[in-house]
């Protein structure tokens, strides 16, 4: 299993970002058959998630979206954008 750190930043615009700012998070993602397969964890405010199980993943053009759990039972959506190699955190 090939997993490599992609240093992402979460966004202030979409829904549910209200109070989350602009922090700096870094996720690391399993890679197999394509690049930036699916998240398996990522640090935001300064505490590594690791990410439990994928609940949804949906393609939009050009866009991945995960809705993820973390073994702490939170729920995090996160992006990623493969025209600007960005991942996005867009709510929790």
């Amino acid at each position: 299993m090939e997993q490599e750190t992609l240093l992402v930043q979460s966004s202030s615009k979409g829904k549910g970002t209200e109070g989350m700012g602009l922090d700096n998070i870094e996720v690391t993602c399993y890679s197999g058959h394509t690049y930036a397969q699916r998240p398996v964890s990522f640090i935001w405010q300064d505490e590594e998630h690791i990410i439990s199980k994928i609940d949804n993943e949906w393609l939009e053009p050009g866009k991945k979206y995960f809705m993820v759990v973390t073994e702490g039972e939170k729920l995090f959506e996160l992006c990623y954008n493969e025209a600007q190699d960005k991942w996005w955190l867009i709510c929790q």
